[in-house]
């Protein structure tokens, strides 16, 4: 209860590292319409995600790691090192295991592919906002081939 009232009296501040004009007009206009979410700025390089960042203090970053390549994941490293409560949200086209891994070990709370729609990015942000995480559905096997299965399953009394 406290969290939907929290989310109703403020809008969450995204900042969103994309160079991608088309895929930058596209998150704009589906996360403006009717939503508690202000996209503070579109920042098109990793110099501009971090003066940004120290300057406009985002709750969520939403990195695109098809744009940025490796660079995206030390942004999300670095975004975390300089500011742990900051969420992160990794966009990418991509089910590639070394990318997932990678994204969420350097401290990404949510992992979203880029066909994915606005209302849905949408419900993720408030979730990711709100501290918890989410990752795309076709990428939970790959996060759990990194569980060890245990040997002896017993119940607990």
């Amino acid at each position: 209860m406290l969290e939907a009232i929290k989310l109703q009296q403020r809008e969450i501040k995204v900042l969103v590292a994309q160079g991608t004009k088309v895929r930058r007009i596209g998150l704009q206009g589906g996360l403006k319409e009717g939503r508690n979410i202000d996209i503070v700025c579109i920042a098109d390089n990793i110099e501009k995600v971090f003066y940004y960042t120290n300057k406009l203090n985002p709750d969520i970053v939403i990195v695109d790691l098809v744009y940025m390549g490796k660079e995206g994941i030390e942004t999300i490293c670095k975004l975390k090192e300089l500011n742990n409560d900051i969420k992160v949200i990794a966009f990418s086209s991509g089910r590639d295991k070394n990318e997932v891994i990678s994204a969420l070990g350097a401290g990404a709370n949510a992992y979203c592919l880029t066909n994915i729609k606005s209302d849905l990015l949408a419900q993720i942000i408030n979730t990711v906002y709100l501290g918890a995480c989410w990752y795309d559905p076709s990428v939970a096997n790959v996060i759990m081939s990194y569980f060890p299965k245990p040997k002896k399953i017993s119940v607990i009394d």
